[in-house]
């Protein structure tokens, strides 16, 4: 299962597939709404030490 970027994205990308269903939007704009709706895990995910890395360097720049 696919991971939606937001609730609403998940709503929308519903009503779509359901006007997909009754021959109301065509499988080319379907596919263009599933990357529009979906998140890349792959691209998503940051690993922790990464994260913590960025913050540290966000905090001492705030300090300066």
């Amino acid at each position: 299962m696919k991971k939606y970027r937001s609730e609403i994205s998940a709503y929308i990308h519903e009503a779509a597939k359901d006007l997909q269903a009754i021959g109301l939007m065509d499988n080319d704009s379907m596919r263009e709404l599933d990357n529009l709706c979906h998140t890349d895990e792959k691209k998503d995910f940051k690993p922790f030490s990464s994260t913590k890395r960025a913050l540290s360097q966000e905090s001492v720049a705030l300090s300066m």
